[in-house]
């Protein structure tokens, strides 16, 4: 085992490998000296500081044990300290007292004005939130009269351009009056023939 009163900056290679042997420090036998050197300091670093850190927590335990010991009991028998609980903040014990907005709200200084100047509670025009049964019947008339005029005009303007021209106004097509012959014949062999 490395001196205790030695630096460890001091060290031999031999040394520092015996120390992260106790340390626990893997892949020490292929490190040089230098990266021996920082691997135990920080071993030794981080070896403190979790030292530190049960020597805190140990401290804190004992002093909430003292303060469980004074602390009231649930009826079941049971220690409900919410010290112990991690978030959230509500704990068992937490009691919510719930306060009535009148109690809570200082109703002298809340306005009875809205921004426009007029009173908030006043009454709704017209006594209802949608369109009156009149206006619906103008909207929705209107809409069918465009579809029916659509609709109309779609097939007066079908009926008219499906019309035959006017004869003499147009020439008759260059076949038109072609001698017209019967085709010839076909004759497919039969089955049999071949």
């Amino acid at each position: 085992m490395a001196e205790e009163g030695k630096n460890v900056d001091e060290l031999t290679v031999a040394e520092l490998r015996e120390r992260a042997s106790e340390l626990e420090i893997t892949g020490r036998s292929s490190m040089n000296r230098d990266e021996l050197l920082q691997s135990v300091k920080d071993a030794e670093e981080q070896t403190a500081m979790m030292q530190s850190q049960s020597s805190t927590s140990s401290a804190s335990a004992e002093s909430s044990d003292s303060r469980t010991d004074e602390a009231p009991q649930s009826s079941g028998g049971e220690d409900n300290d919410a010290e112990d609980i991690t978030a959230p903040s509500i704990g068992p014990n937490t009691t919510i007292e719930h306060v009535p907005p009148d109690e809570r709200l200082d109703m002298d200084k809340i306005s009875d004005v809205d921004a426009m100047g007029l009173d908030k509670r006043r009454q709704v025009g017209g006594k209802r939130y949608g369109a009156s049964p009149a206006k619906q019947l103008a909207v929705y008339g209107g809409a069918l009269a465009v579809i029916a005029a659509l609709v109309f005009g779609g097939i007066i303007l079908t009926n008219e351009l499906d019309k035959a021209p006017p004869e003499g106004e147009v020439e008759p097509a260059p076949w038109a009056d072609a001698e017209q012959k019967a085709p010839a014949e076909i004759d497919f062999p039969r089955a049999t023939e071949q």
